[in-house]
């Protein structure tokens, strides 16, 4: 993932331990380490914020310092599982605060979408952004 953010142009910050540094710098990523203090070494190697945040770890400190420094909480992907609670715990936290719909996009929906597109129903959309996103574009 870090070699394709590169190459689009994006400033990569990966959080990994201190042994996987050179690998990361090697990519193009600038190494955060994780653990105790994770927000504030964030923010400091992007002092301009940080646009999206992709979590693969799921830990409550990854998916709590992606909401912390990610404004649109639509821009982070996360594997959402938590140390100390539950991804329905989680999911609740997240909808109770930051999604309009009050709601996630399953993908059923994302797949119905892409159906209707696909059927003579559609034939006259063209060149449109049919944005899925749980209201977030009209919030």
């Amino acid at each position: 993932a870090v070699h394709l953010a590169r190459a689009a142009g994006a400033q990569v910050i990966a959080t990994a331990s201190p042994r996987n540094h050179a690998l990361l710098q090697e990519l193009g990523a600038t190494p955060v380490a994780y653990g105790p203090g994770l927000l504030d070494r964030v923010r400091q190697a992007a002092p301009t914020g940080v646009d999206a945040a992709v979590d693969a770890a799921g830990t409550d400190e990854a998916l709590d310092v992606s909401l912390a420094v990610v404004d649109d909480p639509g821009r982070i992907a996360s594997i959402a599982a938590s140390e100390s609670r539950s991804i329905e715990e989680v999911t609740d936290d997240f909808l109770a605060t930051r999604q309009p719909t009050g709601r996630f996009i399953a993908t059923e929906g994302v797949g119905a979408m892409a159906v209707f597109l696909c059927s003579p129903a559609a034939q006259d959309i063209t060149g449109a952004a049919l944005p899925i996103d749980g209201g977030w574009s009209i919030a």
